[in-house]
C-alpha cells in the first residue's frame, strides 16, 4: 500500500471515528487533490462545509478543484462565498478563471492573497 492509499485509510477511519469534525475532511481531501482524484476530494470539501460553513479553505480548495473540472460556474459560486465570508482570493486565480469561464469577475472586492487558493504558487 502506497503512503496515499495508507492516508486516505487512516483519514477514513478517523472520520469514521468522528464523522462531525470537517477539519478531517479536509485532511482527506488533501489526499485525494495530490492523487487527482478530484470528484473525491469535492465531495469531502463539500461535507466539511456542511459541517463548517464558513470554512474559507474548503470553498477555496473546492472552488479550485471545480476551475480544474471546467464547472465554472460552480467555481465562481465558490468564489462569491469566500467573498462573502471576508476571504480572500488570489488574483492569478480569478484572471486564469475569467479566461477559462470567458466570465469577468465584476465584485471588484478580489484581493491576492498568497495559497489562498489550492495549486497557486503564490507569485
Amino acid at each position: 500500500m502506497g503512503d496515499y492509499d495508507r492516508a486516505l485509510t487512516d483519514h477514513s477511519k478517523i472520520i469514521e471515528l468522528n464523522p462531525q469534525k470537517s477539519e478531517s475532511y479536509l485532511e482527506r481531501a488533501q489526499v485525494y487533490i495530490v492523487k487527482k482524484d478530484y470528484e473525491k476530494a469535492v465531495v469531502d470539501l463539500s461535507k466539511a462545509i456542511e459541517l463548517d460553513p464558513k470554512c474559507i479553505m474548503a470553498y477555496s480548495w473546492r472552488s479550485y478543484l471545480y476551475q480544474e473540472m471546467n464547472d465554472y460556474d460552480q467555481s465562481w459560486a465558490d468564489v462569491g462565498k469566500i467573498l462573502e465570508l471576508g476571504g480572500k482570493v488570489d488574483e492569478n486565480f480569478i484572471k486564469k478563471l475569467e479566461e477559462a469561464s470567458g466570465r469577468k469577475d465584476d465584485s471588484g472586492t478580489q484581493t491576492p492573497m498568497k495559497d489562498s487558493v489550492v495549486g497557486d504558487s503564490g507569485n
